[in-house]
């Protein structure tokens, strides 16, 4: 695994969208002028640029317990980079990809928890989904581990996405952007938002 780093990113390249995945969802990216973007993709067609977009990621059902728990069958051992959990609901290939693993293990040591990146993950037929890991297990899983896709694979806009349930405003997309493509959303930095009310 690499540390992340920061994309340099020209004017051009905040207003263009593509189809094809180019870096790793949540990667920070930064104009000359110090304007701050992360790499999102959008789970639905967001047609009003300049006006906040939230991560809509939600409960996690088909996973075991509460939350995202889900169990790793089997337990993980210290050194395992591949983590298979039960998930009764159908994913599709990467859906876990650039999410997280958190565990937390019997040891004094592991009251924080352990916080892994996730890589990839396979298909999910309703039975089981394995995960490959950006690092490996440091204290031994057993049993129950929360898993969350990216906070950053999952961006609608506010504007056109109401809903009943609290959902984090995550960024301001620069330009309009198709269902399933991804692109530079600002969280920093000096940034026009669309002054009107819906």
């Amino acid at each position: 695994m690499s540390f992340p780093f920061v994309a340099a990113l020209t004017p051009k390249a905040v207003l263009t969208t593509s189809t094809t995945k180019e870096h790793r969802l949540g990667t920070l990216g930064m104009t000359e002028d110090g304007r701050t973007y992360r790499y999102c993709k959008a789970g639905a067609a967001i047609t009003m640029a300049q006006w906040g977009a939230m991560n809509y990621n939600e409960h996690l059902t088909g996973c075991t317990g509460q939350s995202s728990e889900a169990d790793c069958q089997p337990d993980a051992a210290v050194g395992d980079i591949e983590v298979t959990i039960l998930d009764t609901a159908t994913r599709a290939v990467d859906y876990y990809a650039d999410g997280y693993l958190v565990a937390f293990g019997s040891a004094p040591s592991s009251l924080a928890g352990q916080i892994i990146g996730i890589q990839s993950s396979t298909a999910g037929a309703g039975v089981h989904v394995h995960l490959t890991l950006e690092t490996p297990v440091v204290e031994v899983i057993t049993g129950t581990c929360n898993i969350y896709p990216s906070p950053w694979g999952n961006i609608r806009s506010a504007y056109t996405t109401q809903t009943a349930n609290w959902h984090p405003i995550m960024c301001v997309p620069p330009c309009a952007v198709a269902s399933g493509s991804y692109f530079w959303g600002q969280i920093k930095g000096p940034c026009w938002l669309t002054p009107n009310s819906y």
